[in-house]
């Protein structure tokens, strides 16, 4: 076993690295993300790697002691899966590495010495703490992230898993069931993902199978434990039965790993992974512990349960090779399902819709199938409403998933357009947070009636909070459709209650390009609420207008001068021109100068001070506001206007 994880841990590093392609590891980027060796889930292969330190460690120390040169190999041979835990900066793999190889020096390799156990497990302690620095910050990051330093949806998911199995405490909601079940019992949602396991392998076995199937499980457990030892006390003083001790408590120890991330994930439901467990228990067991030969009945027990494991598993291999009557169930509803779409994809869909019909009857509850056979229907030309009688059956058996629907508006966009607002109404319903936004789901949707402008109207009627109004008024085209979705927001809200300023403001920018100006303008004059968020549209309209004198005072209003230091000395105007004059980047100077022509009355000069401060770096932002009063003091509107718009730009 030692050496059969060594090679598949560098298997798996030359696949990491493209040296070579195992075409058979499942890889699935869009749902699993960047695969990592041999399972699904990258933590599992992480786990393998770990037990198979343990193992090699076992042997190695065995093969030592026992003279043979092979403790070389095993040492060696440690790297490999010691190199795929940082690779894959698996928390799991160096969290499990750290307990295994420490039961393991704990238990096994050292006979006596408290002291002596302490050491090597302190120096193994800082072996992992010196290859967590060392990795770059990959393994160190991933510790450091997620649930281990903070709470997040896994807790919300095991209580309300745990909910779920009061309901139904002793027999469960039925083995292969809390996929389908759990969305439909729980307030719990997440309209982005599906929750297709509740992160434990004892949680997912006590609610789909209830206390019947994990009491008998957890005795087993115990039995095993009891089976490896004794782990402490008197130990057998034979060196051979000190051998076998040791390399048992070490597959149990390796067992033991395998168990303890069942408490964090679901390693154990997978079948490759269970079986490797499985092999594990065979080993542990120590021969002492069967006291009794085995009678002719507990022979012929084992024997038929061993011919019924054979069995289910030439019937499951059927299944896999499309003989799907041989064990039906779920498994045989998947390999119906990857069928019927292979023949669908390759232009033979009438061939696979009747394999999806028996897919359908095999697993009732699951929606992927109501979906597919729903495409399935309408590339054969059957009624719309038939076709959507499956996508509502899809909705209806996964309540809280929201990216179905979207995919399911867009399906209908070739066929029947006018239906695509059915899914992408439910999309809204179930991931309203998705929706607003330039990178939001509602404007992918208005995206679409470029090709398909009747649904414009049914996507304005969708728009169901101001950030969606919004989006959709930005779209608008004609000053007709402006002007009617317009009315019907002011009809809800005729103050435009609700909306916050910045919304305010986008409104009526949209408002000012695409709708009456005019009537616009006008409201802005009468509603004071309306005219502190529309204020800069107001002065620029009376400026195009050439009334320049209101513009400013709007701008005047709306636009004040900064707080700013008073002239404190008397000093005559020479005196500050020469200062000025010699500290050409010190704006101060300047200003002192402003500010006493300003009081002597000279306008005109205060001017040009502050027009030659205007380009010099530091200088105050209050500038253009001060210009733009002094003109307005001369009566020269026009050019006060120019320097209040200018200021108006930097805001």
């Amino acid at each position: 076993m030692a050496l059969s994880g060594i090679i598949l841990c560098g298997l798996v590093i030359l696949e990491h690295f493209k040296w070579i392609k195992m075409p058979w590891w499942p890889r699935n980027p869009l749902i699993w993300g960047n695969g990592f060796g041999l399972f699904a889930n990258r933590n599992h292969t992480s786990t393998i790697a770990a037990i198979t330190c343990v193992l090699c460690a076992a042997n190695a120390y065995d093969s030592h002691r026992n003279k043979s040169r092979l403790w070389m190999l095993f040492l060696a041979g440690a790297a490999l899966p010691l190199a795929c835990i940082f690779i894959n900066t698996s928390k799991a793999g160096v969290i499990l590495l750290f307990i295994g190889l420490t039961a393991w020096l704990g238990t096994s390799a050292m006979r006596k010495g408290f002291f002596q156990k302490m050491a090597v497990t302190t120096s193994l302690i800082m072996i992992i703490a010196t290859l967590l620095v060392m990795s770059g910050g990959g393994v160190g990051t991933r510790l450091q992230s997620g649930d281990f330093t903070k709470e997040g949806a896994r807790t919300m998911l095991v209580a309300e898993t745990l909910k779920m199995v009061i309901q139904a405490p002793w027999l469960g909601v039925g083995l292969g069931n809390f996929e389908t079940v759990f969305p439909l019992v729980t307030e719990f949602h997440e309209p982005r993902t599906r929750f297709l396991h509740p992160e434990n392998d004892l949680l997912w076995l006590l609610a789909e199978g209830g206390l019947l199937t994990v009491l008998p499980g957890l005795l087993l457990l115990l039995w095993i434990f009891r089976s490896s030892g004794p782990w402490f006390g008197k130990k057998r003083k034979s060196s051979q039965n000190r051998q076998d001790r040791k390399l048992r408590n070490a597959a149990a120890i390796a067992f033991g790993m395998g168990a303890v991330h069942g408490l964090a994930d679901v390693p154990n439901h997978g079948l490759g992974f269970a079986i490797f467990m499985g092999l594990l228990a065979g080993i542990l067991v120590r021969p002492r512990r069967l006291k009794e030969a085995s009678g002719l009945l507990d022979r012929l027990a084992l024997r038929v349960a061993g011919v019924v494991v054979l069995l289910v598993g030439a019937a499951w291999l059927g299944v896999s090779l499309g003989h799907t009557s041989m064990f039906p169930g779920s498994s045989a509803a998947e390999a119906l399902r990857a069928r019927a779409n292979w023949l669908t994809d390759t232009g033979s869909a009438a061939s696979g819709l009747p394999l999806m019909n028996e897919a359908v009857r095999l697993n009732p509850m699951n929606f992927h199938l109501y979906f597919e056979r729903a495409r399935m229907k309408r590339y054969l030309g059957k009624p719309n409403d038939d076709v959507l009688q499956d996508f509502s059956r899809s909705r209806a058996v996964e309540p809280h998933y929201a990216a179905f629907c979207y995919q399911e508006g867009v399906f209908w966009l070739d066929f029947a357009p006018s239906y695509a607002v059915i899914g992408w109404r439910e999309y809204l319903r179930r991931y309203p947070a998705s929706a607003p936004g330039i990178y939001g789901y509602y404007r992918m949707m208005l995206n679409y009636t470029e090709r398909h402008p009747e649904l414009r109207e049914p996507l304005w009627a969708l728009a169901s909070t101001v950030e969606l109004k919004l989006d959709y008024l930005g779209g608008v085209r004609t000053r007709e459709e402006f002007d009617r979705c317009l009315r019907s927001m002011l009809a809800l809200q005729p103050q435009l209650e609700g909306l916050e300023a910045a919304q305010r403001q986008a409104l009526f920018e949209i408002w000012n390009r695409l709708g009456d100006p005019n009537a616009l303008m006008s409201l802005l004059e009468r509603n004071k609420k309306w005219r502190d968020d529309g204020w800069r549209l107001l002065a620029e309209h009376y400026a195009r207008n050439s009334e320049f004198e209101h513009a400013c005072q709007i701008a005047a209003i709306y636009l004040p001068s900064l707080n700013r230091t008073t002239l404190e000395t008397g000093t005559d105007i020479a005196s500050l021109e020469r200062a000025a004059l010699f500290n050409p980047t010190d704006p101060r100077r300047s200003i002192d100068l402003f500010q006493a022509q300003k009081k002597q009355g000279e306008t005109d000069d205060a001017i040009r001070t502050l027009e030659k401060l205007i380009d010099t770096p530091n200088a105050p932002p209050f500038i253009r506001q001060e210009i733009a009063a002094l003109y307005m003091q001369k009566q020269d509107f026009r050019r006060a206007w120019e320097q209040f718009r200018e200021a108006m730009q930097k805001k």
